[in-house]
């Protein structure tokens, strides 16, 4: 669990994010072969038929999703971008005919309402509802808590300033990206969510930390905790609150020290703490207070274009 946790983080420090079916989203050659499973053309894909796992056309520009795409049967992820204006009512009821569909992009989207179809896609696992400014989350979350295996949603860049308090409602709900808002706080029902595991902060300035910590203490399986981007000159106290975290990303802020109630943390295996003005001393006081933790102060890119870690400090307890 804590290696694909530290692999989105990585991803989202990179600014780009790959969920293990996402993965498969990469651009392809325009001749490559019908019988491939990934597909970046409705064309090509109904060419294919039931061979087809994975359809991204998000640097595609097409009118409307035809009936034909319920040909297949064998779909596991569509990826649709902001380019297109479809009408959504008929396109989801087309994805909801597709029996193994797992994951769904409609980053973009305009729509108010959650369209109704949706609560046909009783096998989807991840949604991505991302940059619609328009979306009533109380409205969708409603819809929401009526899909048994959803457990990933990503709602960044959705001007979002408070979330709805029926997100208590996303029992299955693991991992929740609200990156990019406008929030103010978070609902105290946050800590209702069974099994929320992850959750990203990034780039919201205007949260009140010592209230977040507070609510998010509730979330008793929370492990991973992303709020970089928000100019954070000063963690409170109530960081140490969050004692089921094992990695905790604090990158690109303007911390220039920790609190000792951190120590608390003593399942944090993982602290980020790149582009931070902190001194020697800090650092030094950071391996009293984790003697146990990898703390990570800088970052490279290495492997496949991936930014890594490099100057750590991993110092065993004796």
């Amino acid at each position: 669990m804590t290696t694909r946790f530290i692999f989105v983080g990585i991803a989202f420090f990179a600014l780009t994010y790959c969920s293990p079916i996402a993965q498969k989203d990469k651009k392809k050659d325009t001749t490559a072969k019908s019988t491939e499973p990934d597909q970046i053309s409705l064309k090509s894909a109904l060419a294919a038929g039931d061979v087809v796992e994975t359809l991204s056309l998000k640097d595609v520009d097409f009118g409307q999703i035809p009936a034909e795409i319920t040909k297949l049967k064998n779909i596991r992820a569509i990826y649709l971008s902001p380019k297109h204006k479809l009408d959504w009512d008929k396109a989801i009821s087309y994805f909801a005919q597709l029996p193994k569909l797992e994951e769904l992009e409609i980053t973009g989207a305009t729509f108010k309402k959650l369209p109704n179809g949706i609560l046909q896609l009783k096998n989807l696992k991840i949604l991505w509802l991302s940059e619609n400014a328009n979306l009533d989350l109380e409205d969708a979350f409603d819809k929401l808590k009526n899909l048994p295996k959803l457990r990933e949603l990503f709602l960044q860049g959705c001007s979002v300033k408070l979330v709805p308090e029926n997100v208590k409602e996303l029992k299955t709900l693991e991992l929740l990206y609200l990156d990019r808002n406008e929030l103010t706080a978070l609902p105290k029902t946050i800590g209702d969510l069974p099994a929320l595991t992850m959750i990203s902060l990034m780039q919201n300035k205007n949260l009140n930390w010592k209230s977040t910590f507070n609510q998010l203490s509730q979330a008793k399986k929370l492990q991973v905790l992303m709020l970089g981007s928000n100019e954070i000159e000063e963690l409170p106290n109530e960081i140490g609150k969050l004692t089921s975290l094992e990695d905790l990303w604090i990158e690109n802020n303007k911390l220039m020290s920790v609190p000792d109630s951190i120590n608390r943390l003593t399942k944090l295996k993982n602290l980020y703490l790149q582009n931070n003005p902190l001194n020697s001393d800090i650092k030094t006081a950071l391996n009293s207070l984790l003697p146990t933790t990898k703390v990570i102060y800088t970052s490279a890119i290495g492997g496949a274009g991936q930014e890594t870690p490099i100057d750590t400090m991993n110092i065993q307890k004796k």
